[in-house]
């Protein structure tokens, strides 16, 4: 008997490591969650840059290094995308209109000192909640000036 042939103590009482692997399953959810958050990150910037209107899938998966289909892949259109990269529905111009003047209403009340700012800020949010109740899950969708009974200054008549 050599002494290749005798057991070594030491090996034998440690058991053998197993090989670490990652499952092809595993893999495949991981690049997956890559490509989403590539084409996540390729939709925010174009739908920045040119708006929703002038984005384009093909636009957004180039500037992702991904084919059109690998959009497709995740969601089944631009309006899906645009949600789940904003948390919104897309707003049409004309919300998104309202909504910028609802904003810069509130704005121009906070830059004003005292309780004017205060009151003003209240009065656009009591507006917003009376416009549509659910504003803080979604962007609002219309302007306090275009609500009935509101004056130029943003009070009650």
């Amino acid at each position: 008997m050599s002494h290749l042939d005798t057991p070594n103590p030491a090996l034998a009482s440690t058991p053998p490591r197993p090989r670490r692997r990652h499952s092809p399953d595993c893999r495949r959810q991981q690049n997956k969650a890559m490509t989403r958050a590539r084409v996540l990150a390729a939709a925010t910037e174009r739908f920045a840059q040119v708006g929703y209107e002038q984005a384009t899938l093909r636009a957004i998966a180039a500037a992702a290094g991904l084919s059109t289909g690998s959009v497709f892949g995740n969601w089944p259109d631009k309006a899906a995308l645009y949600r789940e990269a904003h948390g919104h529905d897309p707003l049409t111009p004309e919300q998104g209109r309202a909504a910028v003047v609802a904003l810069a209403w509130i704005v121009q009340g906070l830059v004003q000192d005292g309780d004017v700012a205060a009151a003003r800020l209240n009065h656009g949010l009591t507006l917003l909640n009376r416009l549509d109740p659910d504003w803080r899950t979604r962007a609002p969708v219309a302007a306090p000036d275009a609500a009935p009974g509101l004056n130029q200054e943003g009070a009650d008549q």
